[in-house]
């Protein structure tokens, strides 16, 4: 005697066995194969007839799984370029930043053109020196970028990290700056 319950489990079971183990599209597989059981019941055919005709509509397990894959490898693919794009766009951004801190610490001795007797305080002349360093981060920055875009790899590393280390750098560079630039500003006002 025919088990159409028994039939569908054993049914599954192979589209395990044939590499469609993700539940969800196994389960929306066992959904259609159902929907179309009661569509070729109601026309007429048994179950087994319903069965069989169902599966011949679904497909193989082979041929499904053949597309899964396909589907599979190609949001992978989306993913990955969405994340070199983002890469990028932090890159863009940490640039911005370091040029705009760079611009800073290039105006700050210019509080001081008035009265050149007047020395810089002691913090601005050491962050002026240190000028070349916001030059070279945004270059060691898209060192990394070029390795994520061109790496022979199916993995792209997340862009999270890139994003936190570049935003806490230019945090830690742009602060200081921005009172280097301040103190002469102050002193000038305060004689």
């Amino acid at each position: 005697m025919f088990n159409l319950e028994q039939t569908i489990a054993d049914w599954r079971r192979q589209m395990r066995a044939a590499g469609i183990k993700s539940p969800v599209p196994l389960e929306e597989l066992e959904i259609h194969l159902h929907d179309e059981i009661e569509k070729q019941m109601k026309s007429g055919l048994t179950e087994l007839e319903a069965f069989n005709s169902g599966v011949r509509k679904i497909g193989q397990a082979h041929a499904l799984k053949n597309e899964f894959k396909k589907i599979e490898e190609t949001t992978m693919m989306n993913w990955t370029t969405m994340k070199k794009i983002i890469h990028g766009l932090i890159l863009a951004v940490f640039g911005f930043g370091c040029l705009f801190t760079w611009g800073i610490l290039q105006m700050a001795p210019m509080a001081i053109l008035g009265h050149p007797d007047r020395g810089l305080p002691g913090f601005t002349t050491l962050c002026i020196n240190l000028r070349p360093l916001v030059a070279v981060l945004p270059v060691l920055a898209a060192g990394y970028c070029v390795w994520v875009w061109f790496r022979k790899s199916d993995r792209v590393p997340s862009w999270v990290g890139f994003f936190a280390a570049a935003m806490g750098v230019l945090v830690l560079v742009t602060l200081p700056a921005m009172v280097a630039a301040y103190l002469p500003l102050l002193d000038a006002l305060n004689h």
